[in-house]
């Protein structure tokens, strides 16, 4: 119990969170979040060991850093059934400062130089997830379901870097047996799909080296032609002149569009 006055205990009032000084920092606080219990102090001294913090305040409080006294500045009650002080809100510090706007949300954590910060802004319509700091990263993990984005607004741009900006779109149908996939980067778009259309009405495609290896056939088959004359068999046409033509034949092959042959297609 904090006793300021030996004969008067404290109903509710202001305390700090504090880590003994006989204590590990890293273990001491393990067990805080293991047991939701704390350690509390005020200015005037009297720390008081395995206080109770609702599940909401412990999320918000900051412990001391090695060698400082103080961490959060916190509000408790005291249980006088029970003779025990509770924790039951946190408070903002001397040297804290809140850039929240009205009607705003935020979550925001704070270690080092490292800021992990979410806003929830309504008046905006708008959801914003920063993290700062020597390699900051944002992930998303949902291993037993999907992850969804709908929006009217085709803007799907995240920034990178401070000098690049990077488009990365995925779309997945189906299921783990048999799905189509659509991946587009700022450089490609890959297409993994039994059948692709693009119109209402539906035409094959010409797969550019199946065209340019039937027509070298048909080349061939033309100089290697030959009739019989007056002076013994020649050359239907002029052979090199029909040899030459297989070399615009690879101009049938793009160089940008690729296809990959699938027979079961029709």
């Amino acid at each position: 119990m904090i006793e300021l006055n030996s004969q008067e205990k404290w109903m509710t009032g202001i305390s700090y969170i504090t880590v003994p000084k006989t204590a590990d920092r890293t273990e001491f606080i393990h067990d805080c979040y293991m047991t939701g219990t704390v350690s509390i102090t005020s200015e005037a001294g009297g720390i008081i060991n395995k206080v109770p913090v609702s599940k909401g305040c412990m999320q918000l409080i900051e412990f001391p850093e090695e060698g400082e006294t103080f961490g959060s500045q916190v509000v408790y009650v005291l249980d006088r059934i029970h003779n025990k002080q509770i924790v039951i809100d946190v408070l903002q510090n001397e040297d804290e400062n809140s850039n929240n706007e009205e009607n705003e949300y935020v979550i925001k954590r704070k270690f080092g130089d490292s800021v992990c910060e979410i806003r929830l802004n309504p008046v905006h319509e708008s959801i914003s997830i920063t993290t700062s700091g020597d390699s900051p990263d944002i992930l998303i993990n949902n291993s037993k379901g999907s992850i969804e984005t709908v929006s009217n607004i085709k803007k799907d741009t995240a920034v990178v870097s401070n000098e690049k900006y990077e488009v990365v779109k995925q779309i997945i149908v189906g299921n783990s047996n048999k799905y189509s996939r659509i991946i587009q980067t700022d450089t490609n778009i890959l297409v993994e799909i039994d059948k692709f259309v693009l119109s209402k009405e539906e035409q094959a495609f010409v797969l550019g080296n199946v065209l340019k290896e039937f027509f070298d056939k048909v080349l061939d088959t033309i100089a290697n032609s030959t009739v019989s004359t007056a002076i013994g068999v020649q050359s239907l046409i002029n052979k090199l002149d029909i040899l030459k033509l297989k070399e615009e034949t690879k101009k049938f092959l793009s160089e940008n569009f690729f296809m990959k042959n699938n027979e079961n297609v029709s």
